[in-house]
C-alpha cells in the first residue's frame, strides 16, 4: 500500500506501508488466550461438529401390500359366513418379545402352529404354498383384535413398529379373559400327545343364582362367538337361554352347553368348562393323524374330518385347509 507523508517542509513524500498482522487478546484461560488471523487465512470448522449420519430405515420383509388382495378377502368371508370354527389350544411368548406363537385347531380338527413375527405364517399346507390362510386370519383377527380397518392383518410382512402396536392393543390371554378357549379335553389330549405336562382333576362345587355371573351386551359366547346378553336381559330371562359354570359362574348359550355336553358323552369324555378348566381330566382313546400328516384331534372336539369343499376354488393348483 503507497501512502503519502507530509514532510516538516510542508512537501509530500511516497512511502509504502507494510501489511501488519492483528492479534486478538482473549480472556485469560486454561488453553491458548491469543491467536492470529491473518487476511489469507480463513476459520476453519472441524469435522466433527457435523451432523449425524441417519440411521438406515428398517426394511419390509415383503412388498407392502396397499389394499386387501381378493384371494385373502375370500378366506375372510368364507372363514366368518360359513361360521367355521378354529380353537385356541396355546399361545407362548417370551416377555415382551415381539412374537408369539399359536396352537390351534383347525375346523376338520388338524393342529397348526402360528407364528405372528416380522413375517406372520402358519405350517398348515395352505400357508405353505404362498397363501394368507385362515388361521392367520383368526389369530390376527379374532385372537390379537387388529382392527379390520387396519392394513397390518393382510401384510406378508411386518414392521417392527407395527408388531409393536399389535401387541399392545392386544387383548390379554384367552386364559384369562374367557374367550376363543379350545375345548379343554382337545388341550389334554394335546399336551398328552406333545409331553406337555400332566392332567388336572376337579370337583364340581355348588352354584347359587347371587354367584352367577349375568353377561354384558359385548359379551360373545366362549362356543360360538355370538353374543350372549345384546338385549340386556335379567337373569331370569338368560336362564331361559344361558347355561353357567358350577366353579366359576362364567355363562355360555345354553344350546352350545348341549352340543358341548353330548359330544363329550359320545366319547366317554368328563364335562369340562370352557373357562377355568374345572372338571378336566385326561384324554381318553388314542389320538389320530390326518393325511397330511398333522396330528388330529377332531374326536375330541366333536368336528367332523372331513373338508368341505363346496365354495372352494374349482382349480386342480389351488386349495385351501382346514
Amino acid at each position: 500500500m503507497v501512502l503519502q507523508k507530509r514532510k516538516a517542509d510542508g512537501t509530500y513524500e511516497l512511502v509504502t506501508a507494510k501489511r501488519s498482522r492483528t492479534t486478538l487478546n482473549l480472556p485469560s484461560t486454561s488453553v491458548a488466550t491469543s491467536f492470529e488471523l491473518s487476511p489469507s487465512q480463513p476459520l476453519k470448522v472441524s469435522s466433527k461438529g457435523g451432523r449425524k449420519k441417519a440411521e438406515p430405515q428398517e426394511k419390509r420383509l415383503a412388498r407392502f401390500r396397499s389394499f386387501c388382495p381378493k384371494d385373502i378377502s375370500v378366506r375372510l368371508d368364507r372363514y366368518f359366513t360359513q361360521a367355521q370354527r378354529i380353537y385356541l389350544i396355546e399361545r407362548n411368548r417370551e416377555h415382551n418379545a415381539l412374537k408369539e406363537e399359536f396352537i390351534v385347531q383347525g375346523s376338520t380338527g388338524n393342529v397348526y402352529t402360528v407364528t405372528i413375527h416380522n413375517v406372520p405364517h402358519c405350517n398348515c399346507p395352505d400357508c405353505q404354498k404362498g397363501h394368507h390362510c385362515k388361521h392367520l386370519l383368526f389369530i390376527l383377527l379374532k385372537v390379537l383384535q387388529i382392527p379390520q380397518s387396519s392394513n397390518y392383518w393382510y401384510q406378508r410382512a411386518l414392521l417392527t413398529d407395527e408388531l409393536s402396536e399389535i401387541f399392545s392393543a392386544a387383548p390379554p390371554p384367552p386364559q384369562l379373559r374367557g374367550s376363543f378357549i379350545a375345548n379343554q379335553n382337545v388341550v389334554g389330549a394335546w399336551r398328552e400327545a406333545t409331553g406337555r405336562g400332566p392332567t388336572l382333576t376337579h370337583t364340581k362345587s355348588s352354584i347359587s343364582d347371587d354367584s352367577r355371573r349375568i353377561p354384558a351386551s359385548g359379551d360373545d359366547c366362549p362356543i360360538c362367538y355370538d353374543k350372549m346378553n345384546d338385549q340386556e336381559l335379567d337373569l331370569s330371562s338368560l336362564e331361559k337361554i344361558l347355561e353357567w359354570c358350577n366353579s366359576c359362574h362364567n355363562p355360555v348359550h345354553k344350546e352350545c352347553w348341549i352340543q358341548w355336553r353330548t359330544t363329550k358323552q359320545r366319547q366317554d369324555q368328563s364335562l369340562t368348562c370352557v373357562y377355568c378348566r374345572s372338571g378336566w381330566i385326561g384324554n381318553r382313546g388314542d389320538r389320530g393323524s390326518s393325511e397330511e400328516g398333522f396330528l388330529n384331534l377332531a374326536r375330541f372336539s366333536g368336528v367332523s374330518t372331513v373338508r368341505d369343499t363346496s365354495t372352494y376354488h374349482n382349480s386342480t393348483r389351488r386349495s385351501y385347509y382346514g
